[in-house]
């Protein structure tokens, strides 16, 4: 009886370790499932069933290892972004990347936009319903003094920093080249993960699921992205495809303190 149950555990953990495997080859690869089933020796629906397995323990563990940093750690990285790059009172950086998806049968202009990229949707109007902003907005996750930075597809706000598209005095030229060698940092983040997970970039084909299994794809990659981290696992990074170049949103907001906001970063930081 005891060697049964040693042997049901080995089983057990044989199982776990394929299913690990099978999802790790499909997110780092975007391996067709019927490829990765004859690499395991399984059938396709196993990869299948697999893959949707882990996929939905990682996302019910997201909160876990994805979150906004604590107070204290905000100050650390505000003083560590100062001191690398020179901008101030940085809480973090924004911005958007493509995930190439087969287009699905249904809505599929939701997905394509006029240059042939998954996705039509401007960063402006991503900015309003991201769900940290609205967080942060009601005073959900406490913050420090600071903002972020987003490109110049972003609004400007008091709480968001963008560049100048034609900076002239001395000081908005500093202004601007501390904010792009600030903000470069989450263009880093988007290229080792996609590096990782070649699932997640154009050079790997595209994904060839549902918008809202692709969706739990992407937040699993993410998860495993930041364990990664974690662990100090490092990755060398290849040259991806870029996204779209930047283009300035028109901001309908009119609002004389997030042009003063700026105005005093100016005055105090690059003077």
């Amino acid at each position: 009886m005891r060697l049964s149950c040693l042997d049901l555990q080995a089983d057990l953990v044989q199982l776990v370790t394929t299913q690990l495997a099978v999802t790790l080859q499909i997110l780092a690869t975007d391996s067709f499932q019927t490829v990765v089933a004859s690499a395991h020796g399984i059938s396709q629906p196993f990869v299948s069933n697999f893959v949707r397995g882990v996929r939905d323990v990682l996302c019910s563990i997201a909160k876990e290892y994805i979150q906004f940093q604590t107070a204290a750690r905000q100050m650390g990285m505000q003083h560590g972004l100062m001191e690398k790059f020179g901008f101030p009172k940085v809480l973090g950086c924004i911005d958007g990347t493509h995930i190439p998806i087969v287009p699905p049968s249904t809505n599929e202009e939701i997905y394509v936009n006029l240059v042939e990229w998954p996705g039509i949707t401007h960063d402006a109007f991503i900015w309003r319903q991201l769900g940290i902003k609205l967080k942060i907005t009601s005073k959900e996750i406490p913050i420090i003094d600071g903002w972020f930075l987003g490109d110049s597809g972003f609004p400007l706000r008091p709480n968001l920093m963008t560049p100048l598209l034609s900076p002239v005095t001395p000081r908005e030229r500093r202004y601007n080249r501390a904010f792009l060698k600030t903000r470069k940092t989450i263009e880093c983040s988007f290229g080792i993960w996609k590096s990782r997970w070649r699932s997640m970039d154009k050079t790997g084909g595209s994904l060839c699921y549902r918008p809202e299994r692709v969706c739990k794809l992407i937040l699993s990659s993410m998860i495993l992205h930041n364990l990664c981290v974690v662990c100090c696992l490092q990755i060398d990074i290849e040259n991806l495809e870029s996204d779209m170049p930047y283009t300035e949103t028109e901001d309908t907001e009119h609002s004389d303190n997030r042009i003063l906001v700026r105005e005093n970063i100016f005055i105090n930081y690059f003077t």
